[in-house]
């Protein structure tokens, strides 16, 4: 079964900087498409045109602006247990900001994902409790797994050990979303945006990506990786 078709039987939504799936007004991108689903991607809030394209490892990427307002959200997103992202994103150089967050509606409690010092750190939006995972892998591009649920979040990179955030947050049942590239829909917040540069981003949810049923998926995902990007991992 191709890929897309896996994603797409476990109720997936994949979000891609591939050409066809990417909405621009000139060179800014203004919405993207799923591969997989009938979702899109919306601006979030103060995203005035500041997302675009370049290349990275010899494929489009989304390109996130410094210091400016450019990320996108996906909801809402219907989740009863657990909610788990795919991203694969190119680092060329250290960056400082956020990479994605999760949003849980019930109780506005937010799990952010962002890169600092070197390594990625997973946290509460204020910031305590947090992980950290170092960067292990050589290559200019990176393929990180996360899942939340009531009991917190792990997160891992392709092929490297999963750390554990143990935070219960009581965000499930109930519907979430998903940030790129940013931690709120609100304008403003200029300091938690990075340069940063997203190929995939996938949002799985009711799949814990870390558990049995997530195994098949992360072996798929870093095969395409390996496959599409001329740096592998």
């Amino acid at each position: 079964m191709p890929i897309t078709d896996y994603v797409r039987s476990l109720g997936g939504h994949w979000f891609s900087s591939e050409a066809s799936l990417v909405n621009q007004d000139g060179d800014a991108v203004t919405g993207l498409a799923s591969r997989s689903s009938t979702a899109t991607a919306r601006t979030a809030n103060g995203n005035t045109g500041n997302c675009t394209v370049k290349q990275l490892a010899g494929q489009p990427f989304l390109s996130f602006e410094d210091k400016k307002n450019s990320g996108f959200r996906v909801d809402p997103v219907e989740a009863q247990r657990c909610l788990s992202l795919a991203i694969l994103f190119g680092r060329p150089q250290p960056v400082s900001g956020t990479l994605a967050a999760i949003l849980g509606q019930k109780n506005d409690q937010t799990l952010v994902v962002r890169e600092y010092k070197n390594s990625l750190q997973v946290s509460a939006r204020e910031g305590k409790p947090s992980i950290s995972l170092p960067y292990s892998q050589t290559g200019k591009t990176h393929l990180l797994f996360l899942s939340f649920d009531d009991a917190g979040a792990t997160a891992s990179f392709a092929g490297g050990q999963a750390v554990k955030l143990g935070w219960a947050t009581s965000s499930f049942p109930g519907g979430c979303t998903a940030f790129m590239a940013c931690r709120r829909d609100q304008s403003g917040l200029f300091g938690t945006q990075g340069p940063n540069q997203i190929a995939d981003f996938l949002v799985l949810p009711d799949l814990d990506i870390h558990g049995p049923q997530g195994e098949l998926l992360r072996k798929r995902l870093a095969q395409y990786q390996t496959q599409v990007f001329s740096d592998g991992l």
